[in-house]
């Protein structure tokens, strides 16, 4: 194969540089590793035997193998795409040479690197369950192994205490393992991290902070909280730890130099891999009892998922540095947040609905004073004058004070309003006053022996949008002793309407 690059590159040829050529050198490296690493198969065949027949099957198996290694999130999609690639090109190349080398059983189509993972896919949050589960394991990793000397479980330690802290403060898994003591500050019974998050913020990135839940586990109080360990499962215990660690580092080395880091290990995907099998074997399972992958770029969506779950699908908590774009793709575009959203979405359209309507209401006295004519027309953002017509009664209709009959948002210009009666308790041109509740509620009540008369349907075309109006947004903004004496008098009133001023 490695001859076949040699003649593959070349001005004019597939390579035509040298970087090129060491690029499919590089690339080619995983095939090989894997197959060396790869056991037997099905037939008893070792591939990464010398005398190893590169049959089509063989390729296929490291094509799943590396599409599961991006799904993991051990390698990106564009990564995987190209170690899957390079060394397919090359054994091409050998077939279009000599189709013979390579033995029968190969076509065309088996030197197709497949699909390409597709990276901006969001990371699914784990589940709140999953995400306690995950918790409880690594915190009982910091209880056993806080005390040990052992370079074997202080990985294990600095993973766990990595998993805890990315949950707990949400911070970005390329930020974490450079932190460092200078990095930490000491806020009363909680810990405060400032970092700077490079990616994205130009020259001089996003400066940002994370502050802990109140713990035991307090600047100055850290040995006797870690001590019964139950502090672990906060973020300031962990922090805490590491610190402790970091300073001993610093003490051995003799110096007092803040940029100690609290990381001593390579943040690599492999090595959560190996801390997944771990918990794995340990009995961590996910919400089906399947296995639980700890994956880097899992914890920090899991974090906002559940803020913003906690704060009823309210994003306005949350001033992030990323795109619009990235942001609802890969931090909002999940099952586990989307009802809750929905749900958000709902009430801003209620509450947006109900303020709307709330300008349309005058809850005063005929006999306001000027100071409350005043408040009134400027949270109905309406002339003052409109207001003291509509007490004055000089422009009431039936049921509501129009502010200009001529000027209907539903008609032309210049020309009377068209609609029911009734239409004006959803029009923008009414102003309801406390002398247009009987009638209202008079005409609520007939509208609603109405609904026993007529078939559902026709009800509801004709009366159902007025009669919710009433209900629902009109009523409850007024008080309710001013709404009892309304009831009263209405029912005086006398409901015998022609049936053309009903349409």
């Amino acid at each position: 194969m490695l001859d076949a690059v040699h003649r593959m590159s070349g001005p004019g040829k597939a390579i035509a540089t040298g970087s090129t050529a060491l690029a499919y050198q590089t690339q080619s490296k995983p095939f090989f590793l894997w197959l060396a690493e790869t056991e037997k198969d099905a037939r008893g065949q070792e591939p990464g035997k010398e005398d190893t027949i590169l049959d089509p099957q063989i390729v296929e198996d490291f094509r799943i193998a590396m599409d599961l290694r991006a799904t993991l999130g051990e390698v990106t999609g564009t990564t995987a795409y190209a170690y899957k690639a390079a060394p397919l090109r090359i054994l091409r190349q050998l077939y279009l040479e000599d189709a013979a080398v390579l033995g029968p059983s190969w076509r065309d189509e088996d030197f197709l690197p497949g699909e390409r993972i597709d990276d901006t896919k969001p990371n699914a949050p784990y589940s709140l369950a999953e995400s306690q589960r995950i918790i409880s394991a690594c915190a009982a990793i910091l209880h056993r192994t806080h005390d040990s000397g052992d370079p074997g479980d202080r990985a294990v330690m600095e993973i766990a205490a990595f998993v805890i802290i990315g949950l707990k403060l949400g911070i970005e898994p390329e930020c974490l393992p450079v932190l460092t003591l200078a990095n930490l500050r000491p806020d009363g019974r909680r810990i405060k991290v400032r970092y700077i998050k490079r990616r994205g913020g130009g020259g001089n990135g996003f400066r940002k902070s994370r502050t802990t839940n109140p713990s035991d586990c307090g600047i100055d109080t850290e040995e006797e909280a870690i001590a019964d360990g139950t502090s672990f499962r906060e973020a300031a215990g962990a922090l805490a730890l590491l610190r402790d660690r970091a300073r001993e580092r610093q003490d051995q080395d003799g110096g007092a130099d803040d940029a100690t880091p609290l990381f001593t290990f390579h943040c690599a995907a492999d090595a959560f891999r190996a801390f997944s099998d771990h918990l794995n074997e340990s009995g961590l399972r996910d919400d089906h009892g399947g296995r639980l992958p700890i994956v880097r770029n899992r914890l920090r969506p899991t974090w906002r998922t559940q803020r913003t779950i906690r704060h009823g699908g309210r994003l306005s908590i949350d001033r992030s540095d990323n795109s619009a774009d990235v942001r609802a793709k890969h931090y909002l575009d999940n099952d586990r947040i989307r009802p809750f959203l929905e749900n958000a979405v709902l009430d801003a359209q209620a509450q947006a609905w109900n303020h709307a309507l709330s300008r349309r209401i005058v809850d005063l006295p005929n006999d306001a004073s000027d100071d409350q004519v005043s408040a009134a027309a400027q949270k109905a953002e309406v002339a003052e004058n409109d207001i003291a017509t509509a007490l004055s009664g000089e422009q009431d209709l039936w049921l509501a004070s129009c502010r200009d009959f001529t000027n209907s948002p539903f008609d032309k210009p210049g020309t009377p309003c068209s609609k029911a009666f009734f239409g004006c308790v959803v029009c923008p041109n009414a102003l309801i006053t406390r002398r247009s509740l009987p009638a209202i509620l008079g005409f609520r009540a007939h509208v609603e022996r109405r609904r026993d008369e007529m078939g559902s349907p026709e009800w509801e075309a004709l009366y159902g949008a007025a009669w919710r109006e009433i209900t629902h947004a009109i009523l409850p903004q007024f008080d309710q002793r001013t709404v009892a004496e309304a009831e009263t008098i209405a029912r005086g009133l006398d409901m015998h309407l022609p049936p053309e001023m009903l349409q």
